[in-house]
């Protein structure tokens, strides 16, 4: 991969995240956004997964500003935004995003999530479907209830007392193809910033809150995209969320793993770029 050309763009950018924005929500929060492009243009907001921050949208971030009013958000208890000692639901999360929108007069926003992110996109697309334009989800499923990779992370954060340990810090953010090296130093940084109390209650949440019955309601057009070496969310559950939600499109990629826009970040943003386009 041309990492050398990508990296030239996400210079251009890091100065962007470096200044980060702050807003007061309505919810209490105190959060943390970059904004990039085109100020008249349409506007689309990017969730990031569990753990991560905005900088997890950082690589594909060029090539969506081209065209695009984007907005990428530090959630709750993530990046630098204020760790409130709870609650930590999809509601709670997805209400920031909305009072977001609120706060910056934001009528309607296409809303792109990875993995947990995505999670919330779901929820806002079922409970606010007035303020959602389009819906991508990268590294999703139908639901995260029973999955075993969750198992897993709750088995060895329960371990935890103060600091992520180096080893499984490195395997959390493992990818099956290479991913620039300075953008994973950097988002290795942040993850292992998150407080742990964050890392229990997010993941609690999302073994615990099922909304799946309910992907029927979703009434935006939705893009889902999967990478085939997705370890968290087989194929089997790519079936699952293509047949619940109306109409949705799908894309898949061989060889990518789950954090599929840190691996092929500029046809990521290709992607979502030519599908709130249409």
């Amino acid at each position: 991969m041309a990492w050398d050309g990508i990296r030239r763009k996400e210079n251009q950018v890091r100065r962007v995240i470096a200044m980060k924005l702050s807003i007061s929500l309505k919810t209490g929060l105190e959060m943390k956004y970059v904004e990039a492009g085109p100020q008249e243009a349409q506007v689309l907001i990017l969730l990031h997964g569990l753990t991560d921050s905005s900088r997890s949208w950082s690589l594909s971030l060029p090539e969506l500003a081209k065209d695009y009013h984007v907005y990428v958000l530090d959630q709750r208890g993530h990046g630098d935004s204020v760790a409130p000692d709870g609650p930590y639901t999809l509601s709670d999360f997805a209400d920031d995003v909305i009072s977001f929108m609120d706060a910056l007069h934001i009528e309607k926003a296409s809303i792109a999530g990875h993995s947990m992110g995505s999670f919330i996109a779901q929820y806002i697309a079922i409970k606010y479907p007035e303020r959602v334009s389009n819906l991508i989800l990268v590294g999703s499923a139908d639901k995260t209830v029973g999955n075993g990779t969750l198992d897993w992370l709750w088995e060895n954060i329960q371990q935890i007392q103060d600091k992520v340990d180096p080893a499984f810090l490195e395997e959390w953010t493992s990818t099956p193809t290479p991913v620039d090296t300075e953008f994973l130093a950097q988002l290795k940084e942040e993850t292992a910033a998150v407080p742990i109390s964050v890392w229990k209650s997010a993941t609690h949440m999302l073994m615990t809150d099922d909304y799946s019955a309910r992907l029927s309601k979703i009434s935006a057009p939705t893009l889902i995209i999967w990478g085939e070496q997705d370890a968290v969310f087989p194929f089997e559950d790519q079936v699952r969320l293509q047949a619940a939600i109306p109409h949705a499109q799908f894309k898949r990629y061989p060889d990518v793993g789950h954090n599929i826009q840190w691996e092929i970040p500029q046809k990521i943003g290709e992607d979502i770029a030519a599908f709130v386009k249409a």
